[in-house]
């Protein structure tokens, strides 16, 4: 699978159960990059989908070990733990940062250097509600 993460500069994910925060140009570059894979994510994630012409979008709570080969996993509110479990299966990592610090109770701690992922390639762009939006791509 192609894991996709959004954080903040802190590695924030959410806060109080809610996403930080939502920009509608990370979802229009996810569908410029991957026209007519498969989404996977949970409710909450498929309401940023919702509306998108040409999407397919798997609603699943355990979506993490569904996703399949090539498909993309939306982790918006996945814990640490729970992406170590299925670190075997993903084949990309994609990071979106937001330039802003927001409040989170939920913190990605999931090791990047330590399984062995490189940073390939990154670019900034700006979003609908956000000046910049960097997007990180990491490989093995």
């Amino acid at each position: 699978m192609i894991l996709v993460m959004f954080l903040d500069p802190k590695n924030g994910m959410a806060f109080n159960h809610r996403r930080q925060t939502r920009d509608s140009a990370v979802i229009d570059r996810l569908r410029q990059l991957f026209p007519g894979k498969c989404f996977w994510g949970t409710l909450k994630t498929e309401a940023l989908f919702d509306g998108q012409e040409g999407v397919t979008f798997r609603a699943d709570t355990d979506f993490l070990k569904k996703a399949g080969k090539g498909e993309i996993a939306v982790a918006e509110f996945a814990s640490s733990e729970a992406l170590l479990d299925v670190d075997a299966s993903i084949e990309r990592l994609i990071i979106y940062r937001w330039d802003k610090v927001y409040p989170a109770d939920l913190i990605c701690t999931y090791p990047l250097a330590p399984k062995g992922w490189n940073l390939t390639a990154q670019q900034v762009f700006a979003g609908t509600s956000h000046d910049t939006i960097t997007e990180e791509v990491y490989t093995r």
